[in-house]
């Protein structure tokens, strides 16, 4: 597959953006990237000009079918994937030369469904030692003087 030069140029504009002007980590600039190399390869390194509510919608599908290693993507990939190309053309949509092309609608439909929202929020289940589990461990704490006792 063949490299598009504008492209690079923007995602190197992006990057510089995500480090410089908002301060963020190098870990997250990777995953960042993650996402929008996975995109380049659905759409066969178009140029991000040519990115429409069609080809979202169809991204979204791509990345709702794709398997790794273990399965499909988990909803928290997705919604992480989405979001961080949500961030990427909207940083295009105000760059010259990409203002025309890319609209804003149009980045809205790489929005996660309901379903990915819902389980980000959903908050995993904490075990939580019972009162008797509590007692028998203080009650096990050996304190011979004050010191002992405070530590």
């Amino acid at each position: 597959m063949k490299l598009n030069v504008r492209n690079e140029k923007a995602k190197r504009g992006f990057i510089r953006q995500l480090l410089r002007a908002q301060g963020k980590s190098e870990k997250t600039v990777e995953s960042m990237l993650a996402a929008i190399y996975e995109y380049d390869d659905f759409s066969q390194n178009a140029n991000y000009e040519t990115f429409s509510e069609r080809r979202a919608i169809r991204f979204k599908d791509h990345l709702a079918s794709t398997r790794n290693g273990k399965g499909r993507l988990s909803s928290s990939t997705i919604r992480r994937h989405l979001k961080s190309l949500q961030a990427f053309f909207r940083h295009l949509s105000d760059c010259p030369g990409y203002r025309k092309h890319i609209r804003s609608n149009d980045i809205d439909f790489l929005s996660p469904d309901n379903e990915h929202s819902a389980l980000r929020l959903s908050e995993k289940p904490r075990r939580i030692p019972s009162l008797e589990h509590v007692k028998r461990l203080v009650e096990s704490i050996l304190g011979n003087d004050e010191i002992a006792m405070r530590d």
